[in-house]
């Protein structure tokens, strides 16, 4: 069957095999950047870039692809930085980066809930994060800057949605910090869940370290939550876009107004 172009979700094995392919049948190929291609975060053991040969599948991916496009605009960035474009973009040859994110799922579209202002700064906040258990996503800060807030007075609730190998050492940490009976670990949750536990939270917070979008981001604004984090990812994305003096703040985490359009919108 004839294909007018080829497309590689990931750039590493992915785009390697989709340039190639589309190099032999003579058509355009697409190389998505949609998770952690570009990143070498040793510390937290992320990242393509810890590989050599994951380094070699990106870097080949990109000097060939026709058509390079990113999850956020914070990831298209560090995709212009990358020297195999910088390179290109010398001779004249990189092709246009395009910011196309993943779209919600219909659920999500189906049933978009009125957004909710954030409580009182002395009323209860109920904080959640839908994420795997793994070292990139950070929890660990979470779990801090809860205690510290409830150290300080303030009713703040953590809820977990995710499973993952970091469950035991966070459920250590949150015993050692004192705020077992205020964090809820609720294991992995079915998608059809998932919605009735965006609505139930005040803020939804990735403190990720890495995120090629961060789609539970969309997901809670979908469900009328407020969301944060730090700047990576579509939360990167949503801060740049509004006014410093409007972002708020929650756990000293920066958060979205909720009255803000978010880019990822259509």
């Amino acid at each position: 069957r004839d294909v007018d172009r080829v497309i590689g979700f990931w750039a590493d094995e992915p785009g390697w095999i989709a340039v190639l392919v589309a190099r032999a049948r003579g058509v355009p190929g697409h190389v998505a950047l949609m998770g952690g291609e570009l990143a070498a975060l040793r510390a937290l053991g992320y990242g393509v870039g810890l590989q050599r040969l994951g380094r070699r599948l990106v870097d080949h991916a990109l000097r060939h692809a026709d058509r390079v496009s990113v999850g956020s605009a914070w990831l298209g960035a560090r995709a212009e930085a990358h020297p195999a474009l910088q390179q290109r973009q010398g001779a004249g040859t990189a092709p246009p980066i395009e910011v196309l994110p993943l779209p919600l799922e219909a659920r999500y579209r189906g049933e978009v809930a009125a957004p909710r202002p954030l409580p009182a700064t002395d009323a209860p906040l109920v904080v959640g994060c839908a994420a795997s258990l793994v070292p990139v996503k950070r929890h660990a800060a979470l779990l801090r800057e809860v205690a510290r807030a409830r150290r300080g007075g303030r009713e703040v609730r953590l809820r977990l949605a995710g499973d993952g190998p970091e469950l035991r050492p966070l459920t250590a940490l949150a015993a050692a910090l004192g705020v077992t009976e205020a964090v809820e670990f609720l294991g992995a949750l079915a998608p059809r869940e998932m919605p009735a536990f965006y609505r139930g939270l005040d803020v939804h917070i990735l403190a990720s370290a890495w995120e090629a979008q961060g789609m539970a981001t969309l997901e809670a604004r979908a469900c009328g939550a407020a969301v944060g984090g730090t700047r990576v990812g579509a939360v990167a994305d949503d801060l740049r876009a509004v006014p410093p003096a409007s972002a708020q703040e929650a756990l000293q985490f920066e958060v979205v107004p909720v009255s803000a359009k978010s880019t990822m919108e259509p």
